[in-house]
């Protein structure tokens, strides 16, 4: 019965795609500077009515708390923190919207119970017993150049000290300075929270 209709298969596909306004070609996602882990790819909008001034320099500063909230969040500890995907999907975003990279300029204020992700991961392991699975990305990402400044208060609270922290990792005395100063500079602020 199935191969009696094959033939129409390919219809119904264009159909459906197009009653959801994207053809099957605009429905292919781009990852066109982050490639390891992000959070949702890049889809065309060939209809788009906007786009930014690639000429200008884009600067973007980022609240960055996501994380898992404690010890018996056992799946949470295994997993990439989406978090840091999802500032690489910023990053992806800007540049598939026609933005070079070297006009965009990403700091990313870590803290609350995202600071677990900063752990390097012989601290990791030993504190979760799994390899820290956001190495790759957060590596890619600094790779692109996105800074990442960890909040010395943050750690203090969750007892993390700088030596457990990724290699070159940057530390701010607050992550409520790094957002403010970077905002009296110029940067937008973006957040990438729990609930979010």
């Amino acid at each position: 019965m199935l191969m009696k209709y094959s033939r129409f298969l390919p219809c119904l596909v264009l159909i459906c795609s197009n009653l959801y306004g994207q053809t099957a070609k605009d429905t292919v996602g781009t990852y066109p500077v982050i490639k390891s882990y992000v959070w949702g790819n890049v889809f065309a909008v060939p209809e788009r009515t906007f786009k930014p001034d690639p000429t200008l320099k884009y600067k973007i500063v980022i609240d960055l708390t996501v994380g898992p909230k404690n010890e018996k969040d056992t799946a949470g500890f295994k997993e990439v923190n989406w978090g840091f995907g999802e500032v690489g999907r910023k990053l992806n975003l800007h540049v598939a919207d026609g933005i070079p990279e070297k006009n965009i300029d990403i700091v990313v204020a870590v803290h609350g119970f995202a600071i677990f992700s900063m752990l390097n991961n012989e601290a990791y392991k030993k504190k979760y017993g799994v390899d820290n699975p956001s190495l790759t990305v957060i590596d890619e990402l600094k790779k692109a150049g996105v800074k990442l400044i960890a909040c010395g208060q943050a750690m203090h609270f969750m007892k993390v000290s700088p030596a457990e922290l990724i290699t070159g990792s940057a530390i701010g005395l607050t992550a409520q300075t790094v957002l403010t100063a970077h905002q009296a500079m110029g940067y937008s602020l973006q957040m990438i929270r729990p609930e979010d």
